[in-house]
């Protein structure tokens, strides 16, 4: 399976800010909607989770994905919103992100090789090709940025 290791380069973590209170922290976003987190606030740090990659916010650099579980009510491998937390969210790509594919030479990487392409230009890319649907498993860093994405068999 090829892995995609983007260029390296100091990754520094949001700075938290000392004013933060439960009273003004931010709302779960309603079901459907994009939760957007204040610069300072981290969402989720040193955590892994099933995704779907929903989109990609080229100009500010961002993953948009929307947690997933297994349902319920299907025999099978069919994945819905986590109703526990159904908002799209957005994270920023680690620098020296690792993408991997169930398919190691297949789309992506043989158009968009590791040593020439970046881990967003990758996601970029892939999230593009399935048009919003590219289910995966994540790990999101300390600092709150996607680390590693392998790509799921759904």
């Amino acid at each position: 399976m090829p892995t995609l290791a983007a260029p390296t380069a100091n990754s520094v973590a949001p700075a938290v800010s000392s004013g933060s209170s439960p009273a003004t922290a931010a709302k779960p976003a309603a079901p459907g909607t994009r939760a957007k987190a204040a610069s300072a606030e981290l969402k989720f740090p040193n955590t892994t989770a099933d995704v779907v990659f929903v989109g990609y916010d080229a100009k500010n650099k961002l993953v948009e994905f929307q947690k997933v579980v297994q349902d319920p009510a299907s025999p099978g491998a069919h994945l819905v919103p986590d109703p526990s937390d159904p908002a799209v969210h957005e994270l920023p790509m680690a620098s020296g992100a690792k993408v991997t594919s169930i398919d190691p030479g297949g789309f992506p990487f043989e158009t968009c090789p590791p040593i020439s392409c970046t881990a967003d230009n990758i996601m970029e890319s892939v999230i593009g090709h399935y048009n919003g649907a590219f289910y995966a498993h994540m790990h999101v860093n300390a600092a709150d940025r996607i680390d590693s994405v392998a790509e799921s068999a759904y």
